[in-house]
């Protein structure tokens, strides 16, 4: 009955999928009632809800549609809001829009879902790095975020562009000094 109806709407086959799948979760969000085997499929209709978003996002992402991605993302946050690797999606996505407060809002989330999250360091210091007119203190802000993906990492993947970032940025606030 509801495939005939949302064919009918001109619905395609992701969009059911995704509407039967928030209607599961706000009926276990909703009924304390339900049985604990209901909640259980809820809650992975909605895991599985958010990865395929994501999936799809990784996809606008690769062929540049950045604004796609971003509300792709923004709607797999609605179905695994404690997610913090969406959240670093997202903002990573928003830097890329150059929407700078969102991007900030995002990377500080996942470090709050998350503290010690050498990623999210290295990501949020390149935010703070690449604002425009960036002053001083972004720059000490872009050091610390380094500096501590260095401690959390010193060996990661980003442990190497994280050194030049630094000396780079040291570099800059020494010619900044008066």
């Amino acid at each position: 009955m509801i495939l005939i109806w949302a064919t009918r709407l001109g619905w395609r086959w992701h969009q059911v999928g995704l509407a039967l799948a928030w209607t599961i979760v706000m009926i276990g969000a909703c009924s304390p009632a339900l049985p604990d085997r209901r909640l259980t499929a809820a809650g992975q209709m909605a895991s599985l809800a958010a990865r395929w978003l994501e999936r799809r996002a990784d996809h606008y992402l690769q062929i540049e549609q950045h604004a796609a991605a971003a509300n792709s993302f923004t709607l797999a946050l609605a179905f695994d809001p404690d997610n913090p690797r969406l959240y670093l999606q997202r903002g990573r996505t928003w830097l890329a829009l150059y929407e700078w407060d969102r991007a900030l809002a995002d990377h500080n989330r996942a470090l709050a879902l998350l503290p010690d999250w050498d990623e999210a360091y290295f990501y949020r210091g390149l935010l703070y790095a690449s604002v425009l007119q960036t002053g001083s203190q972004l720059h000490r802000e872009a050091l610390a975020d380094f500096r501590r993906y260095l401690e959390l990492s010193p060996d990661g993947r980003h442990a190497a562009a994280a050194a030049r970032y630094l000396q780079d940025l040291e570099a800059a606030l020494e010619a900044l000094a008066p």
